[in-house]
């Protein structure tokens, strides 16, 4: 699973932490073109699905239409 990874360093770095999308994306690629963002934009919502699915990622769907979604890591204790 390509940037699992890092987004598994990213999130689990601080579990009590939301994350945008655009977050993610510049911690993985900070000078990314627009168009290598929407490449990596798919990629990891590939990868943080499949990590959800597992209940590693908790996903805070967008609430209204020109919101986004908040990504956070689930802190198991």
């Amino acid at each position: 699973m390509k940037y699992a990874s890092e987004i598994i360093e990213l999130m689990s770095a601080k579990p009590e932490r939301d994350f945008r999308m655009v977050e993610i994306i510049r911690r993985i690629n900070p000078q990314a073109s627009t168009v290598k963002k929407h490449s990596l934009r798919t990629t990891i919502i590939r990868a943080v699905n499949l990590l959800a699915d597992t209940g590693a990622i908790l996903i805070k769907p967008a609430t209204k239409s020109g919101s986004y979604a908040l990504y956070r890591w689930v802190h198991k204790t």
